[in-house]
């Protein structure tokens, strides 16, 4: 949906060891890194995705540009996985639909949507604006 500002899926390691999972909006990306980025793997890029993945939910800049963000961050942390070079990217725009709490974001009418992404800018502003555990 227009709303979640989809791109194509970037896999990347949870923090749970061995879990893969498939992250494919910016509401997604940044629900990743609040609930599941590794703590200790903090750094500049992971600074810089915060405030465009905040830029993109605000409507400020591409989902294209956040995916290029978020890959950087996740490349700096060493958790991005990326596709076999042999075999082309699969999915549609989207990837999980379903990070949070099981919703699926289609099921979602608009105002509960929107309040939901409102409440994901306050927590990335606050995580942007807090000081980097990066060592």
């Amino acid at each position: 949906m227009e709303d979640d500002k989809a791109f194509e899926p970037v896999t990347v390691l949870t923090k749970r060891p061995g879990q893969m999972i498939n992250v494919g909006t910016t509401y997604d990306a940044a629900m990743f890194i609040l609930d599941e980025w590794p703590p200790e793997r903090g750094g500049p890029k992971l600074a810089a995705c915060k405030e465009i993945l905040l830029k993109c939910l605000e409507g400020e800049c591409s989902p294209a540009v956040a995916r290029v963000a978020f890959i950087e961050a996740a490349r700096e942390a060493d958790i991005y996985i990326p596709p076999p070079e042999n075999e082309p990217v699969r999915g549609k725009p989207g990837g999980i639909r379903r990070l949070r709490c099981g919703v699926v974001h289609s099921d979602d009418n608009q105002k509960e949507r929107r309040a939901r992404h409102a409440r994901t800018r306050g927590s990335l502003r606050s995580a942007s604006l807090s000081p980097s555990k990066a060592s």
